[in-house]
């Protein structure tokens, strides 16, 4: 596109010469204006790139005051050099000065340098703007880390719940019959052999409910694995003792089907698949895992907690894809604000 270069002159001659002139260089020169009322009439009209301005012009109002009414780069005109009037068109911000007479390699360097100048500033202030847009909703982005971010703000409780439970359910096994088998696996059986009470049978009962209630409403997909070992005591496989409803949407499987399989007879599903040597290490130092992985194809994320639980895991898990897209849009927020100080800086480099 054509640059476009409106001339403010009040003399006709001067004026229709350096139209000419400004032609001959390759610009376009929409309109020429004698005064200020022109002048503002004719970026009104034309919306030039740039207006060279001669300060003094036809009309009670100079070029200075005409130039600060206009949002468009100025580069003064003058044959005068008078301090106190350079000072005056210097609050203007102008982009440059030409004293006539000026030749013509003057005019188009001084018409490019402002044109650069102009570009810059204008990218600083587009940068600036996404900043502030950014600044904007980065509130907001991080109320919603800290809302779905559940993982941060409740692990200490959610530690806290688990223990309560892995206490309850190994206190039971170990003192009460007829704990559900499929919760307290070969403990069972020691407790068979010592007897206890009817009543206390039903109460263990009424825990085993309790508990199989509370992690039924989970929102996290949870999952009870118990360990399979071979003569010597080694671990060489899970079973699966429990899935509650969410781990059918979070992680994919079907509970019907689910249900006291093997682990190893779900490695190939991908989402559940390749974690037997982390749930031995549990088992075996009492240690939690954590950590943060992709599945779906790395699109989706899933934060993953295994705790001990009696001969086995306790295995909580959910969906985290939503807040790895919000910490990656803050990241594309910080690397954005340090694209503009960049710029900034070095635009102040090139101005010094």
């Amino acid at each position: 596109m054509t640059t476009k270069i409106m001339v403010v002159e009040d003399e006709s001659i001067v004026a229709l010469n350096l139209q000419r002139r400004l032609i001959r260089l390759g610009y376009d020169v929409p309109w020429v204006a004698t005064s200020h009322d022109q002048a503002l009439q004719g970026v009104a009209r034309t919306d030039p790139h740039l207006v060279l301005m001669d300060i003094h012009i036809s009309g009670d109002i100079d070029g200075i005051d005409t130039a600060a009414k206009m949002n468009v780069p100025v580069i003064y005109l003058t044959a005068c050099s008078e301090e106190k009037t350079l000072e005056r068109a210097k609050a203007t911000k102008p982009y440059g000065y030409l004293l006539k007479p000026f030749s013509e390699r003057e005019l188009h360097a001084t018409i490019q340098m402002a044109l650069q100048r102009h570009e810059v500033e204008q990218c600083l202030i587009n940068r600036a703007q996404q900043l502030a847009r950014a600044y904007a909703t980065m509130e907001a982005d991080k109320r919603a880390i800290e809302i779905t971010d559940i993982d941060a703000r409740a692990k200490l409780g959610v530690k806290k719940v688990h223990a309560s439970l892995d206490d309850l359910v190994e206190m039971r096994t170990q003192e009460l019959p007829r704990v559900p088998e499929r919760l307290c696996g070969e403990n069972c059986q020691g407790v068979r052999q010592r007897g206890a009470p009817r009543d206390a049978r039903r109460l263990t009962e009424m825990d085993a409910e309790r508990f199989l209630a509370v992690i039924e409403s989970y929102v996290d997909a949870h999952l009870i694995l118990h360990s399979v070992r071979d003569m010597a005591g080694r671990i060489t496989d899970f079973r699966f003792e429990y899935v509650n409803e969410v781990a059918e949407v979070v992680l994919g499987i079907e509970r019907p089907t689910t249900v006291g399989s093997l682990l190893s007879d779900r490695r190939s599903h991908g989402r559940i698949g390749v974690h037997f040597d982390a749930y031995v290490k549990v088992v075996e130092t009492g240690k939690t895992l954590t950590e943060e992985f992709r599945i779906g194809g790395a699109k989706d994320w899933i934060y993953h907690e295994v705790v001990k639980f009696g001969d086995g895991v306790s295995i909580r898990s959910r969906d985290i894809t939503e807040r790895k897209h919000m910490q990656e849009s803050l990241r594309q927020k910080d690397e954005l604000l340090g694209q503009v100080a960049d710029l900034s800086a070095d635009y102040r480099t090139r101005s010094i």
